[in-house]
Formats: structure tokens, sequence, C-alpha cells
């Protein structure tokens, strides 16, 4: 006679208990998947400007040391083509003028900011041939001078140069809850922990916290990262 052998399964317990420590692994793993997910993006990010940097650098030889126009690099007279642009013969596509953490959700608030192709800007005052002649050689201090950064949602997005204005700042939508914004408005208006990517007049990307770029940048016309050329009167990236 054989024997009979049990084939006990988990009792409703035993099941409730295991469901239950999956969730707690699942909450413990999914924060740090999404940080390694976002450190990913934000590389991708600055990929995308060292591309930039190296259009920059084609443009310049090709064109007497002069740098790009503050609006038709991005387009032609703003006829929202990018491949009609100063840099796009350069960059070859247009997937790196958008940030991987902004191609996500490509959040424009109100009528002024409807463009969802392009994250980065270049510096106005850099490209303002009617404050100086609009050659590199002219910079002083290109280590500490941007060219391109990226564009908050705080400014309209819709022109693709900045200024040292109130609303024209720095995106600091990586890491944090930043989001997108900068110093003003939105969900992430007292969140510091938001970086932001800005590529200097030598090429380097620098990724910079909400708090530096409020110390050296917001509203700072006379800052050496806005003002390239001349003289400056306030504190300048170190």
């Amino acid at each position: 006679m054989k024997a009979q052998t049990s084939k006990a399964g988990f009792t409703l317990i035993e099941l409730l208990v295991v469901i239950a420590i999956i969730a707690i692994l699942a909450s413990m793993l999914l924060p740090t998947l999404g940080q390694v997910k976002e450190k990913a993006r934000l590389t991708g990010c600055v990929n995308n400007l060292r591309q930039f940097g190296l259009a920059v650098i084609y443009f310049a030889d090709e064109n007497d040391d002069r740098v790009p126009h503050t609006q038709n690099w991005l387009d032609k007279d703003n006829n929202r083509d990018l491949r009609a642009g100063q840099l796009f013969k350069y960059l070859t596509t247009t997937n790196v003028y958008l940030c991987p953490t902004d191609r996500i959700h490509l959040k424009r608030p109100g009528q002024w900011s409807d463009r969802r192709d392009f994250s980065y800007a270049i510096s106005g005052p850099g490209t303002d041939t009617s404050a100086y002649n609009g050659k590199f050689s002219t910079w002083v201090e290109p280590l500490k001078s941007m060219i391109f950064m990226e564009e908050a949602l705080d400014a309209p997005l819709n022109d693709g140069h900045i200024w040292p204005n109130e609303f024209d700042v720095l995106a600091t939508r990586h890491q944090g809850k930043g989001q997108g914004w900068g110093v003003l408005g939105g969900p992430g208006k007292r969140e510091a922990a938001g970086l932001g990517n800005i590529l200097m007049g030598d090429s380097r990307v620098e990724t910079w916290s909400k708090r530096k770029f409020l110390t050296y940048g917001y509203m700072k016309a006379q800052s050496r990262l806005w003002k390239p050329f001349g003289n400056v009167t306030q504190p300048s990236p170190p």
C-alpha cells in the first residue's frame, strides 16, 4: 500500500505576508530605480550640450570666429524650422535639441510657451552684436561665461535666447522636484535640490544647482556668466 503524500499549499495568511514583503521591497527599490533613470537622463542632457559645444566651434571656424545669431541659431527668423537654423548642419539631428528629462513631460505653461521642439537657449548678451563685435576672441574668461543653458519654464520657451531678467533662468529639472521650473513659478518654487546644465564658452558643460544660479546668474547682468566681454561688477562663477 502506497503512503499518501501531503501537497499542502500556502495558507491565505502566508500569501498575504509574501505579498506584503514584495510590496515593501518594491517601495524601497522604485525610488532608487527612478534616481538611476534620472541620472542617465542628466548624462544624456550633458551629452546634448557637448554636441552643441562642438557645433558652436565648427560654426565659429567657418564664420570668422563669430558667435551664432541670437535667433537664427535655432531656426530662420523664428520660422520654427530647426533644420533651417545655423547649427543644424553641425548637429545633423533634431533629437539633441530636447533634454531627455524635458522630453518626458514637455510641459509648456501659457500661450507664449507653445514650442516643444527644444530645451536649450543661447546667451542673449553673449550674442548681442550691438554691444560688442560678436567674436569669441573678445570673450575675457570663456570658462566662466555661458553660451547655452537649459531654459526654465518660468520663461516663454519660444525664441531660443535667454537674458539676465526675472523670467529667463536656468531650468532645474534634474533631481529633486523642479520639473523644469527655475527660480520663480511652478510646484518647485521652494525646492532647492534641482540641477540644470550650462554650456560654457570653453565648451565644457557644468551642472549647476538652483542656489548657485541664484548666486551668480539670477538677474545679474554684470556677472561674467552673462557678460563675456569687457569688465564686470557683480560676482562671477569661481
